[in-house]
């Protein structure tokens, strides 16, 4: 199903980093070991890639029932097609909201959460409806 890819995908991604982290460090000076920075921002890049392709699979599922889970990640996958520019810079322009969040401990994380949800939920549904309307997938 669309979850188990979703677990696969994040356990590629932890698992390298988790490994050096447990062999390789044993002081927090060690955090800084170019290594480990490197590791940790493939396992970034690495799913923030996957989750611009698949993110919307969950909504898929939810709005289109009958679909096996291969045909609503590769119906995800062609939805994005085109869009996918538009959706990285929905998401780098959390990051000063991200940034506010931190720095008010996490209390700011209350308002950012739903709001972030909200605009990525918006922005599936015009994206259904516009590809709906000019060309059905």
């Amino acid at each position: 199903t669309v979850q188990a890819v979703f677990v696969v995908l994040s356990l590629i991604t932890a698992v390298p980093g988790l490994i050096f982290t447990h062999t390789a460090i044993t002081t927090p000076l060690d955090l800084i070991n170019p290594v480990f920075i490197s590791i940790e921002l493939v396992s970034i890049i690495v799913a923030f890639v996957a989750d611009i392709f698949l993110g919307f699979c969950f909504y898929m599922m939810h709005d289109f029932p009958s679909l096996t889970s291969g045909q609503i990640i590769k119906t995800c996958i062609k939805l994005m097609k085109g869009y996918k520019k538009k959706l990285v810079l929905l998401k780098l322009s959390f990051i000063p909201l991200y940034l506010l969040g931190l720095l008010s401990f996490g209390l700011g994380f209350l308002w950012i959460s739903p709001y972030v949800s909200m605009c990525q939920v918006n922005f599936y549904l015009n994206l259904v409806e516009e590809k709906s309307s000019t060309n059905p997938f």
